[in-house]
């Protein structure tokens, strides 16, 4: 089971009176491809922390890759989210004056974990395979197009060999085509390397190209029972 989640409360310290999370049980299958629905404000995003251990929940129990992550001091949920979950942002959240293997670099410094091959020989392979030309690899990448910065963005989430993908409306300001093709090159990359990933959008148009669908307020219910 690649995440596991048992009567998980959560409220934000100021506004303490007002549920965001209320999830009696709620588990994602090892290399499972999730997508989970939902308004925009709705808590999707709060979940996704919660799951990545950004947040700590109020109250229950939460379990990612086998790990207690309820049971960790905010330095161990970080030193796991870096060795064992990979993320693809909303707006990428590319650092735009550094360039393409920079970027990718930079999260991979944050892992400890053992690296078995180079760190440039795997960013480039990765580069190669996601079909950016050598020649962008070394320019800003406020200076490359979306389309590349997508990539970049996908590399960078799989540098780590992350067993959890956690992609939070990464494609909301993308065109059809574009949108699409993100959409393939992701699932396959997650197919490949065995990822479990986890999709959040409030745009149901998408959820064809996953293994199964969940509305998120179908398994969320808002309002405390104590």
């Amino acid at each position: 089971m690649s995440i596991q989640l048992n009567n998980i409360k959560f409220s934000y310290p100021n506004a303490s009176h007002k549920s965001v999370l209320n999830i009696e049980q709620w588990s994602v299958n090892d290399g499972d491809k999730l997508f989970i629905y939902g308004s925009s404000g709705c808590g999707k995003s709060t979940l996704l922390n919660i799951i990545s251990g950004i947040l700590c929940p109020s109250a229950g129990s939460i379990s990612v890759l086998g790990e207690p992550l309820d049971k960790m001091s905010s330095s161990q949920r970080d030193h796991f989210r870096a060795n064992n979950i990979g993320y693809v942002f909303q707006q990428f959240n590319l650092i735009s004056y550094l360039n393409a293997k920079e970027n990718i670099a930079l999260a991979s410094y944050f892992s400890k974990r053992n690296k078995t091959e180079s760190l440039d020989n795997k960013i480039t392979t990765s580069l190669e395979k996601l079909g950016i030309n050598e020649d962008d690899w070394s320019r800003p990448v406020s200076n490359l197009s979306i389309g590349q910065q997508q990539r970049i963005a996908i590399a960078r989430a799989f540098i780590n060999s992350p067993k959890l993908l956690i992609a939070d409306e990464p494609t909301s300001s993308l065109d059809e085509p574009s949108r699409d093709k993100f959409l393939s090159l992701l699932t396959t990359l997650c197919d490949v390397n065995r990822t479990t990933l986890l999709f959040v959008s409030h745009d149901t148009r998408l959820m064809h190209h996953f293994d199964s669908a969940q509305n998120f307020t179908d398994f969320n219910n808002k309002k405390f029972k104590d």
